[in-house]
């Protein structure tokens, strides 16, 4: 009994690690998440706020900065993806409401831009930050899939815009040790 009741209890721990993984929110080239390369053509250009490596969430807060970094194309809209509700613009800062609990990937956003073949190689537009919050303070937050819901920071990825040999773009696939890479080529 002891001893079931030892497991059950490591058990519940574990998951609730497992659940307080908030991921990333990056900015993509595409909707699928593939590609952070992207170029300033004298056309539409879309870009993608996608939310990546977690179990799942409901919600998240944080802001697209696409104006500290070289960016010259002109904005021209943001749509949320349905099912989700945005609050605020999130160029100056959104929280979006997922309306359950997805797991990644999860496009969140697409935000449409007018090229203008002006933007310098190697600029960015990024996640950021959300600077309106001031309980919980500034920052890139998701709410996880546990009730009560936790908040928890995330990290936030960008994409490069006219990426060139120097700052090309590298999406990581999946977090792993030298040992399996090496298991490998055995």
């Amino acid at each position: 009994m002891k001893k079931a009741l030892m497991l059950a209890a490591c058990l519940i721990f574990a998951s609730g690690i497992a659940f307080a993984q908030s991921g990333s929110i990056g900015v993509y080239a595409d909707p699928g998440g593939a590609s952070c390369d992207v170029y300033d053509v004298p056309a539409v250009v879309y870009v993608y706020v996608i939310h990546v490596w977690t179990p799942g969430a409901t919600g998240s807060q944080f802001k697209v900065d696409d104006v500290s970094w070289g960016n010259a194309m002109v904005f021209l809209a943001e749509t949320v993806t349905l099912p989700y509700l945005k609050i605020g613009q999130c160029r100056f800062g959104c929280a979006i409401a997922y309306g359950g609990c997805y797991p990644s990937p999860n496009m969140i956003l697409t935000l449409m831009y007018s090229g203008t073949a002006l933007t310098p190689p190697c600029s960015y537009i990024q996640v950021v930050a959300d600077p309106t919050t001031e309980d919980p303070p500034p920052g890139i937050w998701v709410t996880d899939c546990v009730i009560p819901p936790n908040l928890i920071p995330a990290t936030g990825g960008d994409v490069v815009i006219n990426p060139d040999e120097t700052c090309m773009c590298n999406i990581p696939v999946q977090d792993t040790n030298w040992g399996r890479v090496k298991s490998l080529y055995r």
